[in-house]
């Protein structure tokens, strides 16, 4: 360096770095976690969307008398982050496992509806294990298959409409 000048050193410390500014009308800079919270409500939208569209889907299907072999009610499997404040979200799952047969073949399959109160999980599968039940199967696929509303529904009309029968006592 020559006589009279003077260098500069400018050194930046990793803490004194800004982010670059946020424009929310460009996504390019948005941060990561606005990503992974798009990508957890996409995920939360997507689920019950697909299931209705499968139950459209399966209304054309065939079906084949079935049995439901066992009932269930357990607590629900509870992910760390809940999309729903606590209390309002269901907390059990009542499940209807059902077989059938089709061309000398044995399937099975189970159908799960919540609840918020084990109660009411009880009350929906009842007395319903060894019941016959009416099953909508994948001609293509008969492995898939699915108990569809209109069939819980027959099987829950059915068991109101069954009187119970007096009993004398002696």
């Amino acid at each position: 360096m020559g006589s009279g000048e003077q260098f500069l050193s400018c050194r930046t410390s990793p803490l004194m770095l800004a982010a670059a500014p946020v424009r929310w009308p460009d996504p390019g800079t948005w941060p990561w976690v606005v990503w992974a919270w798009i990508a957890i409500l996409l995920a939360a939208w997507a689920i019950p969307v697909w299931r209705r569209f499968q139950r459209r889907q399966a209304s054309g299907w065939p079906t084949v008398t079935g049995r439901i072999e066992s009932v269930a009610v357990k607590p629900k499997k509870q992910f760390l982050i809940s999309a729903t404040p606590r209390g309002r979200a269901p907390a059990y799952t009542a499940e209807l496992a059902y077989s059938y047969t089709l061309e000398g073949r044995y399937y099975s399959g189970y159908c799960q509806r919540e609840f918020g109160r084990e109660e009411e999980g009880r009350e929906f599968v009842g007395d319903l294990q060894g019941r016959s039940a009416i099953v909508s199967y994948n001609p293509r696929n008969p492995s898939k298959s699915l108990l569809s509303e209109d069939a819980v529904s027959a099987l829950r009309s059915a068991r109101q409409k069954r009187t119970p029968i007096p009993v004398r006592l002696a």
